[in-house]
């Protein structure tokens, strides 16, 4: 084949490659489900729903709803800049950036704090800067926001014209007054009921099906708590999957991906996201990229938006 057979080749590869980016492309960057049938939804749309979901339940009580907005909005900008400030670009992506970690080797305070070089040259400014630390930074309100949500000590429920006292772990399984997950009670025709290990949830469940005699605002109390702690535990997930979205915005290309990988891995969230919104074909360490992926315990069986930024 001679160079003009070889230039027609090309070109026409070129053109159908092109043909099928046109065609594919605005589904796959733009619709984030990958449901042709869905309404577009931007981050910022994403966003305002989440914000009215949330801005009437126990965390925000008597606020007004646009301080509500400007507090969650603000806390996501702080903690997506916290993980940026941690995880500079070039202990992200050190194959493009060759340049070493100086944040203390060019400290003075450090340098003139401790007594000897060699202390300076094992720390770890990942380590230094890490979640405890930023935690620890933060107002008390703003630590509410990340706060592990526990359910209430004990709680008491009129069962049978008795009024049972029960333990709750922080996750709310039941322990009665000897905190043994041992749980025996009758209904109101004799049958005897065994439990161990039930979590509160179910225990209730159960109470309102087996013909318990029970009173009514005892059981909207524990409705209501076990309402406000799943309320709280999806915040709280939520908002971390905002964090996550605004790092991958902020860092954008090869970064952005990258350090939303990172901050997945850490807090436990969805390791497809960075993977799918992160790949760069022009990227000559996206094998690497991939193969920490897949590492992680990531699924082949993705699909991917290449050239997303």
């Amino acid at each position: 084949m001679n160079v003009k057979e070889e230039l027609k080749k090309l070109k026409e590869k070129l053109q159908k490659k092109q043909s099928i980016q046109n065609e594919i492309k605005p589904k796959q960057i733009h619709n984030l489900s990958c449901d042709t049938n869905k309404k577009i939804q931007t981050l910022d749309e994403k966003l305002e729903e989440f914000i009215t979901k949330y801005e009437h339940r126990f965390l925000f009580d008597r606020q007004p709803s646009d301080k509500i907005e400007e507090k969650i909005r603000n806390f996501i900008d702080k903690m997506a800049v916290w993980y940026e400030l941690r995880y500079p670009d070039f202990s992200v992506y050190p194959k493009i950036n060759k340049k070493n970690n100086e944040i203390f080797k060019d400290n003075e305070y450090i340098f003139n704090s401790l007594d000897s070089q060699k202390k300076i040259e094992t720390l770890d400014w990942g380590e230094f800067y890490n979640t405890k630390a930023f935690i620890q930074s933060l107002s008390k309100e703003e630590r509410a926001f990340l706060i592990r949500p526990k359910y209430p000590y004990s709680c008491e429920i009129y069962i049978n014209g008795e009024i049972k006292h029960y333990h709750l772990t922080s996750k709310g399984y039941v322990l009665n007054q000897e905190d043994s997950d041992k749980i025996v009670i009758q209904n109101k025709k004799g049958q005897t009921f065994s439990f161990s290990h039930i979590h509160i949830k179910e225990f209730l469940n159960i109470l309102k099906s087996r013909e318990f005699d029970l009173s009514f605002p005892d059981v909207q109390a524990i409705e209501n708590m076990i309402r406000d702690y799943e309320y709280h535990s999806m915040f709280k997930e939520e908002l971390l999957d905002f964090v996550m979205y605004q790092i991958m915005k902020r860092g954008e290309d090869r970064i952005g991906p990258r350090r939303a990988f990172l901050f997945a891995k850490e807090f436990h969230r969805d390791l497809q996201f960075p993977m799918m919104y992160g790949i760069d074909e022009t990227d000559p360490y996206l094998k690497d990229f991939i193969h920490e992926y897949l590492k992680a315990g990531g699924s082949k069986d993705l699909i991917c938006y290449t050239e997303y930024f």
